[in-house]
């Protein structure tokens, strides 16, 4: 530690310190021939022994001092040259003053070799405005600055690499930025990595949304094409067979059976109109969705209405598909979970874009909680819409109801 010897209190010890030296060198001596000599001169030579010892004094405090500082700058050499990160120094120019050992590893180069080279010549070319533009933000506002570009080996090689500048004044008064440079090759190889798997889920997604409505419409088709046929084959001859049967032997049996037969083409037509209605294909979104509302009405005790601005909207395959899901998964919600007495179903096509609401007037939920962050169905609605190249918003609030929003583009 630096002693600070130039403070009064400091002073005055030593002062004490030397006076006692003084002395004590003074009783130990068998003759004192100075008590002869004149009083003032006795005073002078007495200040020059005291002056003497407190330089002698002071000498060993700056050797002292000099060792501490000497001890503190190589731990501090120590802990620059050993960071596991790199730290340049640059001068207001732009040219590397100083370096340490993982920089000139980072940019493949000697350390001492770097002192005096330009830095942006280790910069991509593609990203030297970049790093211009943020050594003059620091320069200017002397707020550091932290970007992420990437840089080029001597080699030729180049990695990605976070950079955090910060300004400074050398001991000369000029400008200095201080540069930490952390190599991310490996983290951008991981994001991309990530990436890259995002996409290839969301295509998979895309992919099985699809085919999960090609196998709707084939098995809609199928179950009316072939079984609802079928079934309707079975209730002719079960007609014809009543007609033939004029004693009634068979009256009680073939009724019954004409009952099974109807229940089950109605049930069948049902669950054809379920898995892909033809009005969808066929007319278009809204009249879909008002053929939906017209299959649920009476159910629950509830009341559902459709509006639109326009009942002719030209959508792709997907984003109806996309808009027809989400209005039923949000009904369906409406009616098994929100207690509503009203649900309204809007579609609004604007300039570029068309939006398809669902809001009932039921109990509401909190959206922080458990079932806003997952329940119910909201994750499945939020994830074909994002495939479909839309967006999913949610609003609701305990006892004031929900709302879900979805919104694509007109050219999805």
């Amino acid at each position: 530690m630096i002693s600070n010897d130039d403070r009064p209190g400091h002073h005055a010890r030593r002062r004490l310190q030397a006076e006692a030296a003084v002395q004590t060198n003074a009783a130990q001596s068998p003759q004192n021939p100075e008590a002869l000599w004149p009083q003032a001169a006795q005073e002078v030579l007495h200040e020059l022994r005291v002056h003497q010892i407190e330089l002698v004094m002071q000498n060993e405090e700056l050797q002292q001092a000099q060792l501490q500082l000497d001890a503190a700058r190589a731990r501090y050499f120590e802990l620059y040259d050993q960071a596991p990160v790199g730290y340049v120094s640059v001068s207001r120019q732009g040219r590397i003053l100083q370096t340490n050992r993982i920089a000139g590893t980072l940019l493949g180069m000697a350390r001492n070799m770097l002192v005096g080279r330009r830095f942006s010549r280790f910069v991509l070319k593609e990203d030297q405005d970049l790093f211009y533009l943020n050594q003059k933000q620091v320069i200017e506002s002397g707020r550091p600055q932290a970007f992420e570009l990437r840089m080029v080996k001597t080699n030729g090689t180049s990695c990605w690499t976070r950079l955090e500048a910060t300004a400074a004044q050398d001991p000369e008064d000029a400008s200095v930025i201080h540069i930490v440079l952390l190599d991310i090759s490996e983290r951008k190889r991981s994001d991309a990595t990530i990436l890259d798997n995002a996409e290839r889920i969301s295509a998979l997604s895309r992919r099985l949304i699809e085919v999960q409505e090609e196998e709707r419409s084939n098995l809609a088709r199928e179950l009316h094409d072939e079984i609802g046929q079928v079934l309707t084959a079975v209730r002719l001859n079960l007609k014809v067979m009543e007609r033939q049967d004029t004693q009634g032997t068979h009256r009680d049996s073939l009724e019954r059976a004409l009952n099974v037969v109807e229940q089950a083409i109605g049930q069948v037509r049902g669950l054809s109109l379920r898995l892909r209605p033809p009005v969808l294909d066929d007319l278009g979104l809204v009249p879909a969705l008002r053929w939906l509302v017209l299959q649920q009405t009476g159910l629950h005790g509830l009341s559902i209405r459709v509006e639109a601005n326009s009942d002719d909207i030209e959508l792709s395959r997907e984003v109806a598909s996309a808009c027809y899901r989400i209005a039923q998964e949000a009904l369906t919600n409406a009616m098994r979970h929100a207690a509503a007495a009203g649900v309204m179903i809007r579609v609004v096509r604007g300039a570029d874009s068309v939006a398809v609401s669902v809001r009932d007037d039921g109990g509401g939920f909190d959206l922080s909680g458990e079932r806003g962050r997952a329940g119910f169905g909201l994750l499945g609605m939020a994830e074909r819409a994002k495939l479909a190249g839309g967006t999913l918003r949610v609003w609701s609030e305990p006892g004031k109801g929900t709302e879900v929003r979805a919104e694509f583009g007109l050219g999805a």
